[in-house]
C-alpha cells in the first residue's frame, strides 16, 4: 500500500475507550508497519509505536558485542528530516544521495499525514476535545501521529476496576469441547498477555492454576496431567509456557477420548434404551360389578393376549398349547410338575410296595395328613375348588363353546379336564404322638369336612411340589 492512499480503520475509541484501546493501537501499528518499507527495516512504525514497542522490535536491539563497545542497547528513532540543499557544483554521488533522502522525507511525510487523518477520525468527538485541551496552541491537523497515540494512551491506558474485570473474564471461561482445545489455549494466552500489559499481571503459577480450572470439566485432561507433573515437578516449572505445549501434543488423543466424539468408542453410552412395550393392567369395573346380580354369569370375552404364558391354560378344546419353545427351562419344569400331578391322581406307581404295610384305601380321607384331599367341588375348567362345580361355573355358562359333557364332569379322569388339585380343605393334627389315632371304623363319615371359611388361593402350577409319601396304616391297639 502506497503512502498516499487513505486508511479507514475498523477500531474506534468513540465508545468504551479503555476496552478498545489495545486493539485500536494494534490496528494502527499494523498499518504503519506496511508503509515506507523501502526506506527502513521497521517501515513507518516509528511514527505511532511507543518506546516499549520500539525497544521490543529485534531489528532495533543492539548486539551484546556493540553494547560492550559502548553503543546504546537500542537503536534511536530515525527523524527523516528534510535534507539540506547541495551546492550546484556537487558531485554526482552527493546529488544521488540527496535525491534518496528527499524521497524518503516525502514518503514519511505522506505516511504521517495519512495516519494523522485516520487517527483523528477514529478517536471520536470527546477524545478530539481532549486533544484540543492538551495542545491548546496547536490545531489538530498540526499534531503528529505520535502525539495523538501518546495522549490516548495516557488518558485511557490506566485500567479501572471494571476494565480489569473485563480483562479477567476470558481467564474464567470454561472449555466447552475438546475439539476446541487449541483455540481455547490461544484465547487464554492472549487474555493473560493483555492483563499483563495492563499492569495487573498475575504470577506464572496463578495463570497455570486458572487454566486448569477452565478445563476441569474434562476428566481426560486431569488424567493426562500425571505425566506433566512427572516431567515438571517443581512449582517454578509449572506455567503456561510448559503446560500449553504439553497439551498440544496430546490434543489428538484427548479429542478421540472425548465422549461426545463419534470416534471415542463411548457414543453408545449416550444412547437411551427404548422403553419396554408393556400393556396396562386392566382393572375391574367396580360400578358395573355392583349393578349385576350375584349369580349372573360373567360376559364372555375372547382372550387377545398373545404374550408368552408361564403355565398352561384351559379352553373348550382341552389344554391350550404353550407358545414358548418346548425346549426352554420353563417347559421342562412344567413337564416335571405335570408328571407329579399325574402320579398324584392315580398313577400306577403311587402306592407301590416299599417293604412296609399299606392301607387298603391309601386315598382315604381319614388320614392324619390331609394334603392329599381334593376340594369338595370339581369344575372341568378350574379343577377342584371350594366354590362351584361345572354347572354353576360363570365362565363355562357364559361361553357356549363348552359342551354339556364338560359342564357335567365330576373328575378329570377320562374327561380331559383340569387335573389341578387345590389346597386341602382342612387339616387335623393329632394331640400327641404318644396317642394312637382313631381307627377308620370309629369315624362317623368318610366324607372330608368342608370348611366354610374362604380357602387360600390355588397354588400356581410352578409352585406345586411332590406330595408326601402315603401315610402308614394306623397301628391297631392290640398287635
Amino acid at each position: 500500500m502506497s503512502a498516499h492512499q487513505t486508511f479507514n480503520p475498523t477500531q474506534t475509541l468513540a465508545n468504551d475507550s479503555r476496552a478498545q484501546l489495545e486493539p485500536w493501537l494494534e490496528e494502527f501499528e499494523t498499518h504503519a508497519r506496511n508503509l515506507c518499507a523501502q526506506h527502513d527495516a521497521t517501515d513507518a512504525l516509528t511514527l505511532v509505536a511507543s518506546d516499549l514497542v520500539w525497544q521490543s522490535i529485534p531489528a532495533n536491539q543492539t548486539s551484546a558485542v556493540r553494547i560492550a563497545a559502548g553503543d546504546p542497547p537500542f537503536r534511536a528513532r530515525p527523524t527523516w528530516d528534510q535534507p539540506a540543499p547541495h551546492p550546484n557544483n556537487a558531485a554526482a554521488a552527493v546529488v544521488s544521495l540527496h535525491k534518496m533522502e528527499t524521497a524518503r522525507y516525502a514518503d514519511f511525510s505522506m505516511a504521517s499525514s495519512t495516519l494523522n487523518t485516520a487517527l483523528l477520525a477514529s478517536v471520536g468527538e470527546k477524545n478530539r476535545n481532549h486533544l484540543k485541551t492538551t495542545f491548546p496552541t496547536l490545531k489538530l491537523y498540526m499534531l503528529s501521529p505520535r502525539d495523538i497515540v501518546d495522549t490516548m494512551r495516557a488518558k485511557h491506558g490506566v485500567a479501572t476496576s471494571d476494565d480489569v474485570t473485563k480483562l479477567r473474564d476470558p481467564l474464567s471461561r470454561a472449555l466447552t469441547s475438546l475439539s476446541d482445545l487449541t483455540t481455547h489455549m490461544d484465547s487464554f494466552l492472549l487474555a493473560s498477555q493483555r492483563l499483563t500489559r495492563s499492569g495487573q499481571r498475575e504470577t506464572d503459577y496463578r495463570y497455570f492454576e486458572l487454566f486448569l480450572e477452565t478445563v476441569s470439566g474434562f476428566p481426560s485432561v486431569s488424567a493426562c496431567m500425571a505425566g506433566y507433573y512427572t516431567t515438571y515437578p517443581a512449582i517454578l516449572q509449572q506455567s503456561l509456557a510448559t503446560l500449553l505445549p504439553y497439551l498440544e501434543n496430546l490434543k489428538d488423543h484427548l479429542t478421540r477420548s472425548d465422549p461426545s466424539s463419534p470416534f471415542s468408542g463411548a457414543a453408545k453410552a449416550a444412547q437411551k434404551l427404548a422403553p419396554r412395550n408393556r400393556q396396562p393392567r386392566s382393572r375391574p369395573n367396580k360400578t358395573n360389578k355392583l349393578q349385576q346380580p350375584a349369580n349372573a354369569p360373567a360376559p364372555y370375552r375372547p382372550s387377545t393376549n398373545t404374550s408368552t404364558h408361564h403355565r398352561p391354560k384351559w379352553g373348550p378344546n382341552d389344554q391350550i398349547a404353550m407358545q414358548a419353545s418346548s425346549s426352554g427351562p420353563d417347559q421342562i419344569e412344567i413337564a416335571r410338575l405335570q408328571a407329579v400331578i399325574a402320579n398324584m391322581t392315580g398313577g400306577p406307581g403311587q402306592h407301590a410296595y416299599t417293604g412296609m404295610p399299606s392301607d387298603k384305601d391309601p386315598s382315604s380321607y381319614v388320614s392324619l395328613f390331609s394334603s392329599a384331599r381334593p376340594r369338595p367341588f370339581y369344575c372341568w375348567l378350574h379343577g377342584y375348588n371350594n366354590t362351584h362345580d361345572g354347572l354353576t361355573c360363570n365362565v363355562m355358562r357364559a361361553n357356549p363353546e363348552y359342551t354339556a359333557y364338560q359342564k357335567n364332569a365330576t373328575s378329570p379322569d377320562g374327561t380331559g379336564g383340569n387335573p389341578n388339585v387345590g389346597v386341602p380343605v382342612s387339616f387335623t393334627r393329632p394331640r400327641s404322638k404318644f396317642f394312637s389315632p382313631l381307627s377308620r371304623a370309629c369315624l362317623p363319615c368318610l366324607t372330608p369336612p368342608v370348611s366354610n371359611s374362604n380357602p387360600p388361593p390355588t397354588a400356581r402350577l410352578s409352585k406345586i411340589v411332590p406330595q408326601l409319601p402315603p401315610v402308614m396304616p394306623q397301628e391297631r391297639a392290640h398287635r
